[in-house]
């Protein structure tokens, strides 16, 4: 017969952009180590209740308006939105557009009855945070007992674990990151970057421990 194994009972709240936890969860990964299975709490950056965030992790797109224009946001020809904006310097709305890297066209057309394109390069990723809103975690607990792992309610050592985690927008392709992991064996650093472009999306990790623990990925 099968057993039943519980890997996790959590409660979560989100509110304000900021995520509160606590039960039995695994920790957000520091590759390459990887993730702990602990019971304690957490709380970390929350974009599940931010309605303002739609065009928060992709690249601003600004154009020049002499006048009142319609502007429609093309990819690959096709149309991903057509909205109204007034003369001035105009943020585009581009909630509607997928993640990557890549070109689109603005097709402009003024109430005089003029019209034209311009190409911009857009980038997106939820890899890589908004401008000045760096992503970040906290989280600790007791490490869960290694020597149980198919028993039906885990169990836990007195062993403490904490660690803290950000990262941050270098530029629209480019993110940085970094964390510390404190606990009675191998306290240790981890660092991480990710770059995307229109061809590929690149990912690095490393990581430094103080009983010469290191790792690469």
């Amino acid at each position: 017969s099968g057993k039943l194994i519980i890997s996790e009972i959590v409660g979560q709240q989100d509110k304000n952009g900021v995520m509160l936890k606590a039960g039995m969860f695994r920790t957000r990964s520091a590759s390459p180590i990887g993730s702990e299975d602990v019971l304690g709490f957490g709380a970390g950056y929350s974009r599940d209740t931010r309605l303002d965030l739609q065009q928060g992790f992709g690249s601003q797109l600004q154009v020049f308006l002499p006048v009142a224009s319609e502007v429609q946001l093309l990819k690959d020809g096709r149309i991903v939105s057509t909205k109204f904006y007034p003369a001035g310097n105009q943020i585009i709305d581009t909630s509607g557009l997928p993640d990557g890297a890549y070109n689109v066209t603005l097709k402009i057309r003024e109430n005089t009855g003029r019209t034209r394109e311009v190409e911009r390069f857009y980038s997106k990723s939820m890899e890589i945070p908004p401008a000045g809103e760096p992503v970040w975690s906290v989280e600790a607990g007791l490490l869960r007992d290694q020597g149980q792992q198919d028993v039906g309610v885990p169990a836990f050592t007195t062993q403490p674990m904490l660690r803290a985690a950000s990262r941050w927008r270098l530029r629209d392709t480019l993110a940085l990151g970094a964390g510390i992991t404190a606990s009675p064996g191998d306290p240790f650093v981890d660092f991480e970057s990710f770059y995307q472009t229109r061809l590929l999306k690149y990912r690095q990790s490393f990581v430094f421990g103080t009983e010469g623990v290191f790792g690469l990925s």
